[in-house]
Formats: C-alpha cells, structure tokens, sequence
C-alpha cells in the first residue's frame, strides 16, 4: 500500500486501471483518490471489472497500456 504523499511524489506518468467491482476497494473512491494524488495520472474506472481486472479483460488492458505507452513515448 502506497501512502498519499508516496503517490503525489510520482514524477512519471500513471497508468491506473480500476476496478469497479473490487472486493478489496471501493472502486470510485478509489478512482477518486488516485485522480487527486496522482501528478500525472491517467485514471479510469473500469465499473464492470472485479478485482481480477487483468484475467476478465486481458486484450483491452494491452490495447489500453499500448495507447498509453505510445502518447508516454511521444
């Protein structure tokens, strides 16, 4: 677990990929935390994803850290 002060200091950009449907977090709050700490954060919520999020949407998280990388690369 990383504190609030640990995550404003990130000098890189972020990728946070949510889930919605955690049973470990609450997934809006947690969006929203994320979105107020992070520098260069890009946030989404994923509603419909549970904490499983990289085993129930495998080829959308490629596709989505590809277009990320890409714009980070550029």
């Amino acid at each position: 677990m990383f504190t609030d002060a640990q995550l404003r200091a990130l000098d890189m950009p972020v990728l946070a990929l949510i889930a919605g449907r955690s049973v470990i977090h609450e997934g809006r709050r947690a969006a929203d935390t994320a979105r107020s700490v992070l520098r260069h954060g890009q946030v989404e919520l994923w509603a419909s994803a549970s904490h499983a999020i990289s085993g129930e949407f495998p080829d959308e998280i490629a596709a989505r850290a590809h277009r990320f990388w890409d714009g980070v690369d550029s």
